[in-house]
């Protein structure tokens, strides 16, 4: 997929994009509003925990990034705190030429319109600081008018399809899902089989008759999934199986 730096997408891609391109583009716009939706829960960085490809925050002034996601600072191998600091010089040390001169003013304007309901996708050449080369990256922003910014997705295009399969699952999810996906990936496998006879309704015994473990046994390892998980009701339990998707 060949593109141009600096231009609008639909004029250089969209056209030579193959079916599942183009559905992704879809997916990648439909995202911003879901994500927005996280922004407005303050749940931004927690969801950026998860997000492959480049999630980030603008400010409308200049558009320099006042937030981006874990993944994208491993690409780019910078802190944070250096590009919050750094402003203008971060996009003149990754970003094209013809992409800081022709689009950065065409986003400006896209944000002075303040239409919430649009977004705006274009192509933009970055450098890639382990390989010393410039590559193509599709990005989508959105406008987030109470913030005084645009919310960003990048994607490297030869990554755009399958980056966008992981984020359309991610931005289904339950928000339950991204508060307390670390809480349950720590269950054992056991744990976890234990925790899915017990949201079906079965009790001690019977979970231990189906798995061929005592009753005490399948009480000692609910007590520590009641535990990990902060469980304190049986509905609370079958939250999480539904939700992880156990049953």
């Amino acid at each position: 997929m060949s593109a141009t730096s600096g231009r609008y997408l639909s004029e250089i891609l969209y056209k030579s994009m193959k079916k599942t391109e183009k559905e992704s583009l879809i997916d990648q716009r439909f995202s911003l509003h879901k994500i927005e939706k996280y922004i407005e829960d303050n749940q931004l960085e927690q969801i950026g925990e998860f997000f492959p490809g480049f999630l980030h925050f603008n400010h409308k002034d200049d558009l320099h990034i006042k937030y981006m996601n874990p993944k994208g600072l491993e690409k780019l191998d910078v802190p944070l705190e250096w590009i919050q600091e750094n402003g203008a010089e971060f996009f003149e040390k990754f970003v094209d030429k013809e992409t800081i001169e022709k689009t950065i003013p065409k986003i400006l304007n896209f944000y002075a319109r303040n239409d919430t309901g649009r977004t705006f996708a274009f192509c933009q050449k970055f450098r890639d600081p382990f390989k010393k080369a410039y590559h193509d990256v599709i990005t989508v922003t959105k406008v987030v008018r109470d913030l005084e910014g645009l919310i960003t997705v990048s994607m490297p295009a030869d990554e755009f399809h399958s980056s966008m399969r992981q984020v359309s699952s991610l931005i289904k999810a339950d928000p339950f899902y991204i508060k307390h996906y670390e809480k349950f990936q720590s269950l054992t496998n056991r744990e976890k089989e234990i925790l899915r006879f017990i949201a079906s309704g079965h009790t001690n015994k019977s979970t231990g008759e189906f798995l061929s473990i005592s009753e005490h046994t399948v009480r000692t390892h609910r007590n520590r999934i009641w535990k990990k998980l902060d469980i304190r009701y049986l509905g609370d339990a079958i939250r999480y199986a539904e939700v992880f998707e156990l049953i």
